[in-house]
């Protein structure tokens, strides 16, 4: 079970200040009143909801539980990306195991004892902290249920990238803007 999260993800200084930078370089006047209205608009920008996906691929048998690690590690990256606890992100954030034949994959050594997670976000979405946390907890759940420690030192996790409009849900590709806009309206935010 989720625990309640902040309705929102923090601001990350860089992107404000990347906002603020470009306002100025725009032209925008830096008078205080200006700069509190452009900082306005960065923190509203810099509150991205996300959906991530997450695919494990594993050989045959390496995963006793295959929906039970499918999700945690929904939830993890839920966690981790501090979304809010809402049907919006819990009906719309999943792990997919694939299960493959274990001579179908081959490290360069000749292995095939390896797990490679992908897990694909928005554009930013997580910061260098997050990140750091998400891939070790990520290697940590693979390796608890294959029932192997040491597979975590075999776990490979990419963390990859949607292009703004790439989250396609119920036929429509949303951009970040979007979701936002979407959250917010389901929160009463508007």
């Amino acid at each position: 079970m989720l625990a309640p999260q902040a309705p929102y993800v923090p601001v990350r200084q860089d992107y404000v200040r990347r906002v603020m930078s470009a306002a100025a370089q725009d032209g925008h006047d830096r008078s205080s009143a200006t700069l509190r209205s452009h900082n306005r608009q960065a923190l509203t920008k810099a509150r991205i909801f996300l959906m991530p996906m997450i695919d494990v691929y594993a050989a045959r048998g390496v995963i006793e539980d295959r929906k039970g690690l499918a999700q945690e590690l929904a939830q993890a990256v839920m966690r981790w990306e501090k979304v809010p606890v809402i049907p919006f992100f819990t009906d719309n954030t999943a792990a997919f195991v694939h299960e493959l034949d274990a001579d179908s994959f081959s490290t360069a050594g000749g292995g095939s004892d390896h797990v490679r997670v992908t897990v694909t976000t928005n554009a930013d979405a997580l910061n260098r902290e997050q990140q750091l946390g998400l891939v070790k907890e990520i290697s940590e759940l693979v390796a608890k249920a294959s029932g192997d420690p040491s597979l975590a030192e075999r776990t490979w996790v990419a963390l990859t990238e949607a292009v703004p409009g790439g989250w396609g849900i119920g036929g429509h590709a949303y951009t970040n803007d979007e979701i936002v806009a979407h959250v917010r309206a389901l929160l009463g935010k508007d």
